[in-house]
């Protein structure tokens, strides 16, 4: 109807496709579909931690995330040179490191030099060390547990190490 909107809230993925779950909004009032309802849907998840206002996958972003109310995070991880897993989209380190090299041929201790929040500089900002430091897995597996949200994986492929990235986050 004319007092009628229609929104995409979210995307599902299934085996095959894509699939849309759509809200209306009639009359000023919500409504979520039960199918909708049953998932316990709309869920906010913070993809990167909450990376428009903090340099992403830091923890700045992700506490910053959890204290905007993120039902869950978002995360990419990839292996060091060493096998510690490290939430990092990109294999290499330019863009979010100002740095030349790859995460797959870095060391833990190599990428902890790294300030991972100079390319998202903000006016009168400055963040410590351990909140724009790289992040591993381990930690962040630590904060949302500590917070009681949920957690969003993505493995990043593909990769010199193939498989192992996959076996270390079950490990882990």
């Amino acid at each position: 109807s004319q007092y009628c909107r229609h929104a995409t809230l979210c995307w599902v993925r299934s085996r095959t496709n894509w699939h849309g779950l759509s809200v209306s909004i009639c009359h000023d009032e919500l409504v979520i579909p039960e199918s909708a309802a049953r998932l316990r849907l709309p869920q906010v998840v913070a993809h990167r931690g909450a990376s428009s206002l903090y340099p992403e996958h830091t923890l700045a972003a992700y506490r910053a995330a959890i204290a905007q109310g993120a039902d869950a995070l978002e995360c990419d991880v990839r292996l060091t040179v060493e096998g510690e897993l490290v939430c990092l989209h990109d294999r290499t380190l330019r863009r979010t490191g100002l740095s030349d090299g790859l995460v797959s041929t870095s060391t833990l201790a190599e990428l902890e030099q790294i300030d991972f929040g100079a390319w998202k500089p903000q006016e009168g900002v400055s963040w410590s060390r351990d909140e724009v430091g790289v992040l591993t897995m381990r930690r962040l597996l630590e904060t949302a547990a500590d917070a009681g949200v949920k957690l969003a994986i993505e493995t990043k492929h593909p990769t010199r190490y193939g498989e192992k990235v996959e076996q270390s986050l079950v490990k882990l």
